[in-house]
């Protein structure tokens, strides 16, 4: 396999941000300051949705990978439970493959996951499965089952989400009320 140049830190940052903006986007949402900076926005916030973005440019012999730390499912997680919003851990590869981690709901949960029990655990962008469930046991949270999504699937989700509330998808370049969704 032949590897794409390692980005500098600066098309690193470039990238990194691009992928901030398109998760915002993705959730018809805005940037917020995050967990990881007070004053620089990052995470994604929407009205149903609250995403924290990691990009990594990690490779070895097996592929592009990222070291997911359960401590950021933990920590998006808490950060939304005040805010009554469901929290997406949005994670993009050096390869630019994007994949979207969000708690099982409901009868979900019950579906077949596969378990994980590290407290770290190295993720292949090809290892995780879309529509996946994945029950990470050392969790310190009380959820546990994980799915993972791709774009499509978060923009359906959102789609659905906001059409309970009575809420229809308008243009991204309207921005009726700064978040691309207007009451019906």
């Amino acid at each position: 396999m032949i590897l794409p140049e390692r980005p500098t830190p600066e098309e690193t940052r470039v990238r990194w941000r691009a992928f901030e903006k398109h998760t915002a986007a993705l959730l018809a949402g805005d940037l917020v300051p995050g967990s990881g900076s007070k004053h620089e926005k990052g995470d994604a916030r929407s009205a149903h949705y609250r995403a924290e973005c990691k990009y990594r440019w990690n490779h070895d012999e097996n592929g592009f990978y990222i070291d997911l730390d359960l401590q950021w499912l933990e920590g998006i997680y808490r950060h939304t439970v005040n805010e009554r919003r469901t929290p997406i851990l949005a994670l993009e590869f050096g390869s630019s493959r994007r994949l979207y981690l969000t708690p099982a709901q409901g009868y979900m949960e019950h579906v077949s996951a596969t378990r994980l029990s590290d407290r770290m655990v190295r993720v292949y962008e090809d290892t995780l499965q879309v529509c996946g469930y994945y029950e990470f046991v050392s969790l310190e949270i009380k959820t546990l089952t994980w799915c993972v999504l791709d774009g499509e699937s978060v923009k359906e989700m959102v789609y659905r989400s906001n059409e309970v509330v009575g809420m229809v998808n308008v243009a991204k370049t309207s921005r009726i009320k700064g978040r691309g969704f207007k009451k019906k």
